[in-house]
């Protein structure tokens, strides 16, 4: 192989790995918590918001469109579709913990909004005995996952650490995955 020809590949492969990397441009969205505790839920969707709004992101939290206990199913119907869509709203960003103390990755398969909506975590915001979380933030858009990517929180011994850390590192995540392009 020449030395143009390699030159060549890998300028391309740097290219494709940079569109990937760039994350998705968002001008809206429907912040959605997938925890178990209703105070997680909260304080993570809250959060988001607030700095989604802070990025020039029209951003509405779950919370506010569904009532405590309520199915999460509700979001996919064509109705709460349209009543969303009414209010700007065309986008939806699940978040959810990955998991604990390892290295996690977003996922690359495609997923419709109803199977996300429907998937549990079970893993609840802190636990006793670890050091790092990792939460992951699916975009979807007409029904599909369009994107996907994880935040490891690390260096944590309570739930204020959660967030305090999520808190702090959560902008520059925010930035580099929603607001490029």
């Amino acid at each position: 192989m020449t030395m143009k020809k390699f030159f060549f590949i890998g300028c391309l492969f740097l290219s494709l790995f940079q569109l990937h990397a760039q994350g998705i441009k968002l001008t809206n969205a429907l912040i959605i918590g997938q925890f178990d505790k209703q105070e997680d839920r909260f304080a993570i969707e809250v959060n988001v918001t607030d700095l989604f709004t802070s990025f020039g992101i029209k951003a509405i939290p779950s919370i506010n469109i569904l009532k405590q206990g309520a199915d999460p199913l509700i979001l996919a119907s064509d109705t709460m579709i349209n009543s969303l869509k009414a209010k700007g709203i065309d986008t939806y960003v699940l978040i959810c913990v990955k998991g604990y103390d390892r290295k996690f990755k977003g996922s690359k398969s495609e997923m419709l909004l109803e199977e996300g909506l429907k998937q549990a975590s079970i893993y609840h915001l802190y636990k006793d005995d670890i050091t790092s979380i990792t939460l992951e933030f699916s975009v979807f858009r007409g029904g599909k996952r369009l994107y996907a990517n994880t935040l490891k929180v690390g260096n944590i011994s309570n739930r204020d650490d959660v967030l305090k850390r999520f808190r702090k590192k959560a902008p520059k995540f925010i930035s580099a995955n929603f607001i490029s392009i």
